[in-house]
């Protein structure tokens, strides 16, 4: 009998300890926030660095986007779990000579054309005359074989120039199928939206949601509220190439209230006549899994929003 306590015993321990270490991990998820950070450089070619971080780094995923390439890691306990990253160019295997060239450094190798003229005898002056006395009579024949064959063969007949009417007449009608082409990829882009706001409009005027978006949007601004940035601090220059244009969009940016929240300073370029902007910017915040459970929650106690998730499914 003591033995069966002390096994019931054990067992319960250990039911215990798992289950306080469930309650760990839940606890975990829902109360540590998960923080982010973005940030990046505006110029002739945007960088933008995005960091995403939990429980004190032992999660963590960044991601950089430079030079219109994107390299992203995961670590997880400081393992790397994935990722790509660009491999750099090997500077040692040519990349900058030209197919089929050499590069020469001034110095002769051995069996190079300078080593073989210096091996090979020189002709003397009687040789070399004997050899011209042969080589012009085969010159001369084989010119007179040559011009018999072109000769007997019929020339290719020219392709009829074509006059310049008919080119202003092709060219205008190139001109007409192209506006025909764009005419029609407009009509089907056309055809397309058409039939995409009948299926929101049909979504919309269905009476399961207009019951359940209200609800779904209210849960939206809850989120938003509690995910927002925290900070944003920005150093940027702006030029629209117009002092009448950079004046307006300075004016429109000056009316919007989060300007006032965050450490945002910009400043407008009257002078430049280029459009351009340039600077840096740094965005954080942080999210916490316990309001997300929160919203799921509360959809799911409502009625009409189980329903109309069970119709969802259902198609």
């Amino acid at each position: 009998m003591a033995v069966i306590l002390l096994i019931l015993k054990i067992i319960g321990i250990i039911l215990l300890l798992l289950l306080g270490l469930l309650l760990l991990v839940l606890a975990l998820v829902l109360f540590v926030p998960v923080r982010y950070r973005i940030g990046g450089k505006v110029d002739e070619e945007i960088t933008v660095r995005i960091a995403v971080t939990w429980l004190l780094h032992l999660v963590s995923f960044q991601c950089v986007y430079e030079e219109g390439e994107t390299n992203n890691v995961l670590r997880i306990l400081g393992i790397r779990k994935k990722g790509r990253k660009a491999s750099p160019v090997p500077e040692d295997e040519g990349w900058d000579e030209p197919d089929g060239e050499v590069v020469s450094d001034g110095k002769s190798e051995p069996g190079s054309t300078e080593a073989k003229e210096k091996e090979t005898p020189q002709r003397t002056e009687s040789e070399s005359a004997k050899a011209q006395e042969t080589e012009e009579p085969q010159r001369t024949e084989l010119k007179n074989a040559e011009a018999v064959q072109t000769a007997g063969k019929p020339k290719a007949a020219e392709p009829p120039q074509e006059s310049w009417m008919s080119r202003i007449f092709s060219r205008i009608g190139r001109f007409f199928e192209g506006i025909r082409a764009r005419f029609k990829a407009l009509k089907q882009t056309i055809r397309r939206m058409k039939e995409k706001l009948s299926d929101i409009k049909g979504v919309l005027s269905d009476e399961s949601h207009k019951i359940v978006l209200p609800l779904i949007w209210e849960e939206v601004k809850y989120l938003l509220l509690h995910f927002k940035f925290r900070k944003i601090k920005t150093d940027l220059a702006f030029s629209l190439g117009d002092p009448a244009l950079t004046g307006q969009a300075l004016g429109a940016l000056s009316v919007l209230p989060f300007l006032y929240r965050y450490e945002i300073q910009i400043a407008p370029d009257f002078a430049s006549e280029k459009t351009y902007v340039k600077g840096d910017f740094e965005i954080k915040g942080y999210a916490r899994g316990i309001h997300l459970a929160r919203s799921v929650i509360r959809l799911i106690r409502k009625k009409e929003f189980r329903n109309w998730l069970k119709q969802l499914l259902d198609r």
